[in-house]
């Protein structure tokens, strides 16, 4: 065999060693190892409950003060219907007539417009001076038989002219005496803590008359004007 022969037969046989070494051998890919998936989490909604609308009442609105009738009007420690301490005693007049009123009339000797209409006790109220136009002080009523059978207005808690000392006491616990006048005596109180609610009482010793209401003031002071010309 010459030489170059043998070394094509070598080669062959090298040659088909690897081929079949090739198909024979393991694989050295590496096995891929799936990834898990992420876990599934249920999400349950929220089941806060919604907030509850509140609705805040309106305020009671408060009545109109029916001027044409004194007798529903309201007393209080501020004034008497639309007869207000701190309000004008002009516009008041004209408010009256405007609306079919009673006729106030200015007083010629003090400051004091007055009220006489037989639909109402007597009526006053008056300011500082001539020079003032701001309504100080409200009375009803002078303690005349020229009165008996007109209509009282009252307060909120319905006393009048004509209730009596222990009714006027029992409305307001904070009543307390305040003066005399000769058959007469002052019991007030200061239900907003500033203006009097003053009512004045026949003394015990007035037969038919004690303790009963004659009379009742507002104005800044624990006693009612003992004269308003004064």
């Amino acid at each position: 065999m010459t030489t170059s022969r043998l070394l094509t037969a070598l080669t062959t046989v090298v040659v088909g060693g690897f081929v079949l070494a090739g198909c024979t051998g393991e694989s050295t890919t590496t096995p891929v190892t799936p990834t898990p998936s992420a876990t599934s989490v249920e999400v349950t909604p929220s089941t806060t409950p919604s907030a509850t609308a509140t609705t805040t009442p309106a305020p009671e609105p408060t009545p109109a003060v029916d001027l044409a009738d004194p007798a529903s009007w309201v007393m209080s420690s501020t004034g008497l219907g639309p007869i207000q301490l701190g309000g004008s005693a002009t516009a008041t007049i004209d408010e009256l007539a405007a609306a079919g009123g009673p006729v106030a009339t200015r007083e010629e000797a003090c400051p004091v417009v007055g009220i006489d209409d037989p639909s109402v006790p007597f009526v006053y109220f008056g300011t500082d001076s001539f020079d003032s136009d701001v309504i100080t002080s409200v009375r009803l009523g002078i303690g005349s038989q020229l009165e008996a059978d007109r209509p009282s207005p009252t307060t909120a808690e319905g006393i009048g002219l004509d209730s009596t000392l222990a009714e006027a006491q029992a409305a307001y616990p904070a009543l307390e005496r305040t003066g005399e006048y000769n058959t007469v005596e002052y019991w007030g109180v200061e239900p907003s803590g500033d203006d009097w609610l003053v009512f004045t009482v026949g003394k015990p010793v007035e037969g038919a008359d004690a303790g009963t209401i004659s009379t009742i003031s507002v104005g800044d002071g624990p006693v009612p004007p003992s004269e308003f010309c004064g």
